[in-house]
Parts: C-alpha cells; structure tokens; sequence
C-alpha cells in the first residue's frame, strides 16, 4: 500500500520540534496498538525526546515480550497533559475509547495531535489526521511513515510493527492479508522483527484461558434468521475459570473460522456494568461495523466492536440482557 498524500514529512517536522511526546492507547489495546505505541516510544528516544505511553487499563501481559513494554503507564497520576506539547493516538478511532474525563480531554484538543488509525469510522478528532481503511493495521501505516522518510529503526522497532500486523491479521488468516501486507512483512523480517517470538507468545494459551474458551464455545448458538453465532461470558465464568477479562481476547477472532455462520458476536460481561461485544464475519457482502454503529461502536466491515450499559443474567435455559 502506497499513498503519497499522507503528511509524513509534516509529522515528522511535529516529532521534532516537541520536547515531550504523549502516546495514547485505547483503554482496550490489543497487539496493534501496543505494537504502534511502543515503536512510536522507541523512535522519541532515538530522537532524544521525552515520551510517555498511556492506556487507561493494563495491557495483557501476553504482550509483554515486546521491547519497552515495562514503560507503558496505566496510572492516571502519570498524566499530566500540560506537561506535553504533542500528543498522538494509534490505533483508535474515538476519543471515547480512551475512557478520559472530559476536562482531560479538553486539554489534549488544545495540544496539537496527530491521529494514526485504520478504523473507517474513525471521527478525525486530531488536528493532523492520518487515517487509512484499507491498511491492515496502525502498524502497517507506521511502517510507511519510517520508510518514506527514511527513518533508520531497530530490530525492536521492526518487532513492535510485526506484532500489530499479525495481531490485526489473525497470523495472515483474515481477509485484510493483502498482497501489500505480506511485502511489508517481509521487509521486517529484513529488519530484524523477531516472527518466532511474536508467534510463540501469540499462539500460547493458560489453562483458565482454555477453560474459559472452552465455556464460551459450549454456549455457542447460531440464530437460524440472522446466521449470527452467539456466545456469552459472564463474571462468574471469569471467577470460576480464574481468568482475567484478558482471557477472552482472541475468541471472537478464533470463532470467526466457524462454518456456516455469517457473523459471530462475542458479548463479554465486564466488572463495571457494561457489556463488550465483538464481531467478527468473512462473509462476502456482509459489514459488521454496521451493527456496531447502530449500538454506539465501530470498526473495519468484518471486525467490529461496541459496548453497552447492562447485565447478563441467565433466566431458565436462556441468557437476557438486563
């Protein structure tokens, strides 16, 4: 993928004028946008600049081979907007999603802010705006951005960019594997990115994360109107499987392999009163993200998610939204 009219040499000009750089995650980050956060840290310390990366929730540990990863803060006494003049979002296409007060986030629309995502329904919230739907992921434009500008980066950083690309690409098995995809690979392999590392810890489960796996894929329905498969996770599966809400990553992606169904939907119960829901279709003709809008969320047409204000309660043989 090539696109000349994105303002890389204007970004790299903000890079280099700040003196502090604030990297923002979602406060759900997966491995793309930790990926793009960390290789975005790595190139502030090459150029001497102070940065912090922040997400508003702890990481999976999962992620925790990636070089840099014990400097990502979750603590908002770290955050101090004032301190910084440039702040840039990966991976993310809401403010929202960063799970900020709203004064906190009156005062990073005052500071100038570049905006890296690959989600379509992204709300160009950045006063720079690079945002790009056919990109397979953050890390995927971050790639083009060194490149362009001829930005000499380490193996680390090369590692960081092939994480998020096979995060976001299911290992190369999902539809947005495309030809573009596989190149830039290759040319991070050519750098340095360490595949076996990045896979081991991608592919490796625990055992309450297969025992809640195995859970969710007992309760799994599929509506014979819709061909929506369905399954649910609750609190009380977390408690009983001893796992954590990192335990259920990975599930819409791995169901989304299931034959016959047009969409999977992954509704997750969360421990404050809200319920995440993810979808997921290789389905020709089918969008996912429109669902997701619909309930307030969003997302790429055959990867979605959204969240809403409820409870699973299982009332005889059927689970209801409360």
């Amino acid at each position: 993928m090539t696109n000349n009219s994105f303002p890389w040499p204007t970004i790299e000009k903000e890079f280099q004028r700040a003196e502090r750089v604030l990297i923002l995650n979602p406060k759900d980050s997966d491995g793309d946008s930790i990926g793009a956060g960390l290789a975005l840290w790595h190139y502030c310390a090459m150029l001497g600049k102070k940065a912090l990366m922040f997400t508003a929730k702890a990481p999976s540990d999962q992620l925790s081979y990636l070089p840099g990863f014990e400097h990502i803060s979750h603590d908002f006494k770290d955050l101090d907007p004032w301190q910084f003049d440039l702040a840039v979002s990966v991976d993310f296409a809401d403010l929202k999603m960063l799970d900020f007060s709203d004064p906190l986030l009156e005062r990073l629309r005052a500071t100038p802010f570049i905006n890296i995502d690959h989600h379509p329904t992204n709300h160009l919230f950045g006063t720079i705006n690079v945002v790009e739907p056919t990109a397979a992921a953050a890390c995927e434009l971050l790639f083009m951005f060194f490149e362009e500008q001829g930005i000499r980066y380490t193996s680390d950083v090369a590692t960081c960019l092939l994480t998020g690309i096979i995060y976001d690409t299911g290992s190369f098995a999902h539809l947005n594997t495309t030809r573009s995809v596989v190149e830039v690979s290759a040319q991070l392999l050519s750098r340095g990115a360490r595949m076996k590392e990045i896979t081991n810890h991608a592919r490796n489960k625990s055992l309450p994360t297969l025992k809640l796996w195995g859970v969710a894929l007992s309760r799994l329905q599929t509506h014979p109107r819709t061909g929506i498969s369905t399954t649910i996770i609750s609190q009380e599966d977390l408690k009983e499987s001893d796992a954590d809400d990192e335990a259920t990553e990975g599930i819409a992606n791995f169901l989304n392999s299931l034959s016959g169904a047009k969409a999977v939907l992954v509704l997750k119960e969360s421990a404050d009163g809200k319920i995440k829901g993810s979808l997921r279709s290789t389905m020709p003709g089918v969008d996912v993200s429109k669902l997701a809008m619909a309930l307030g969320g969003g997302g790429h047409k055959k990867a979605a998610g959204f969240t809403i204000p409820g409870r699973l309660k299982h009332r005889g043989s059927r689970w209801q939204l409360v």
